[in-house]
């Protein structure tokens, strides 16, 4: 993914579906992206610990029974939902990398009449990932300055009042 600097706020819900095919989420892995702040969380320390992954397998669970069930079919298979978010988990995105994703998430997936009802959803799922564990740098504290800061990044670019 590029360093360069794109202000993604500005595309169209077609035009971000394109940049995101270009980045390899196609199809209704695009419904995925709410799981990115909760992995951006994760990785904020520089480690994704093992209490974190059982946070964001058990929001991705969640996260898409309520699609199957809005949309009435399988909209994406588990596995599938479980090998989209190790890309992530795997190898960590930069932090411009987790930027440009989480603007583009705001365009795709927290633009409708269900944005703050999502974003909220998000918001706190991300709160649980950021004091599940305690802190590899502070083990006494369950949230570290990185974390603190993450969450506060993510607060306001994610919330939609």
């Amino acid at each position: 993914m590029s360093d360069a600097h794109h202000d993604f706020d500005g595309l169209t819900r077609d035009e971000a579906l394109a940049e995101l095919a270009r980045r390899g989420v196609r199809g209704p892995e695009v419904y995925l992206l709410d799981v990115l702040p909760l992995v951006e969380m994760a990785w904020s320390d520089g480690t994704v610990q093992d209490a974190e992954r059982v946070i964001i397998e058990a929001f991705l669970d969640e996260h898409i029974g309520a699609l199957h069930r809005e949309a009435g079919v399988t909209v994406i298979s588990r596995a599938e939902a479980l090998r989209f978010v190790q890309r992530f988990l795997g190898s960590r995105p930069t932090a411009q990398e987790f930027r440009e994703l989480r603007a583009l998430l705001r365009v795709v997936r927290l633009s409708g009449p269900q944005r703050e009802a999502r974003a909220k959803q998000i918001l706190e799922a991300v709160s649980n990932v950021g004091g599940i564990a305690p802190s590899p740098s502070e083990p006494r504290t369950h949230w570290d300055r990185a974390e603190v800061e993450c969450m506060w990044e993510l607060e306001s670019e994610l919330d939609t009042r």
